[in-house]
Parts: C-alpha cells; sequence; structure tokens
C-alpha cells in the first residue's frame, strides 16, 4: 500500500458488512480481520490518521466550524483551504446556496439538508482535517454520476501526496486510484489497478454486483 497515494478496497457483501468498526483495523494478506492493524502496514505518519465511516454526524452551529473544527483556515487567515475541500467533496453549490454561506447556521444532524448533500460536506469535514492518513467508506454513495464523477477528481487532486484508503465500488473512484485491493472472505485476495483486476472474474463480480445493485 503507497505511502502517499490513493488506495481502493473492493469487498463482497459479506465483508462490507464487517467493515472496520473500530480504529486501526484493516486487513493484509497475510493476516485478515480483526487481527491486524495499521502499526502493521507500511505506511508513514499512522499516528495522524483520520477514519470517516458513514454515517458520521453534522452538528449544529455555524457551517465553517462544522467543516472545519481544527480551525486550520483561521490559522491561516484565509478561506482558500476550505473552500478547496469544499470544492474536492463538490459541495459548493451547497454553500453558495445558504443566506449567509459558510457563516450560516446549521440545524443539529444537518436536517436542512438531502442524504447526499450531508455525505458531501462531511466528506468536506474529512478532506479539511488532511490527515496523513485518510480512510474513506463509500464517500459518493449518495450522489449522482455527474456529481459522483467531480468527487472522485477532487478527493484524488486534493489528497496527491497524501495516504488515502476508500472503501468503495465506484468505478470512477476505482479508475483514479493508484491500487486497489480485493477483499473477499476478510482477506486481501488480489491487488492491482482496475483496469488489471477486471480480468479477475472473482474481482469483477464484485463490482459488477455493487453497480447492479446501485
Amino acid at each position: 500500500m503507497p505511502a502517499g497515494g490513493l488506495t481502493a478496497v473492493v469487498c463482497s457483501a459479506a465483508d462490507a458488512e464487517t467493515l472496520p468498526t473500530g480504529w486501526g483495523v484493516m486487513p493484509t494478506p497475510a493476516r485478515p480481520w480483526p487481527d491486524a492493524r495499521w502499526a502493521d502496514l507500511p505506511l508513514a505518519g499512522v499516528a495522524n490518521t483520520s477514519w470517516s465511516p458513514p454515517p458520521t454526524r453534522l452538528f449544529a452551529g455555524p457551517l465553517r466550524r462544522e467543516l472545519d473544527p481544527a480551525g486550520r483556515a483561521d490559522a491561516r487567515g484565509s478561506d482558500d483551504l476550505l473552500w478547496d475541500a469544499i470544492d474536492a467533496a463538490a459541495a459548493r453549490d451547497i454553500v453558495e446556496a445558504l443566506p449567509d454561506r459558510l457563516d450560516a447556521g446549521m440545524a443539529a444532524g444537518g436536517r436542512e439538508f438531502s442524504g447526499g448533500q450531508q455525505q458531501r460536506l462531511r466528506l468536506a469535514r474529512a478532506l479539511m482535517a488532511d490527515p496523513e492518513v485518510l480512510v474513506l467508506i463509500d464517500p459518493t454513495s449518495a450522489v449522482d454520476a455527474n456529481t459522483e464523477s467531480r468527487t472522485a477528481e477532487g478527493i484524488a487532486r486534493l489528497r496527491r501526496g497524501r495516504a488515502t484508503v476508500v472503501f468503495s465500488t465506484s468505478i470512477l473512484l476505482l479508475r483514479l486510484a493508484d491500487q486497489v485491493a480485493l477483499v473477499l472472505d476478510g482477506t486481501v485476495a488480489a491487488e492491482g489497478a482496475h483496469e488489471s483486476l477486471m480480468a479477475d472474474p472473482r474481482y469483477r463480480s464484485v463490482v459488477e454486483r455493487w453497480t447492479a445493485a446501485g
């Protein structure tokens, strides 16, 4: 797994139900879930790791604070970093539609936003944190194809040089990934680029099954 690249993890429906539900669990070829941990992986800076499972909650308060709880934009004296994260999550239209934009107040749970809008705002928050290792689970599952394309490209662009692990069967994300891992029965069964893995009937079956279900 590259120290600074986009890695996608594709798994069966059974394995999807047992995706990591706590900090630091990740399969390796030698050891299946749940024994393998981040400490066993050749990743740089695993201490600075952010995990974004679905659904992480949105809280009440100013949108700016919700998307940038660490105050990185304030420390820079500019909203450029925050808008970069928002653009990467294809969420600019959501923010610009609000009367006060970044200073708009948000209800608890972000209930004024649709499911797809909430997903994009949660993604913007995860990207804004800018950890050395970011784990995302189905970050584009609630958006349309056009938004999914922009989001996939945004994640790859903004996370360039950082280690990012995406659990997804999005063809758009899989094509942009530097490496894809197929997980079956809790163990990495195959690794490679999406195009080469499509020759593996196990991989093709999982991807096509999830694509048809979506």
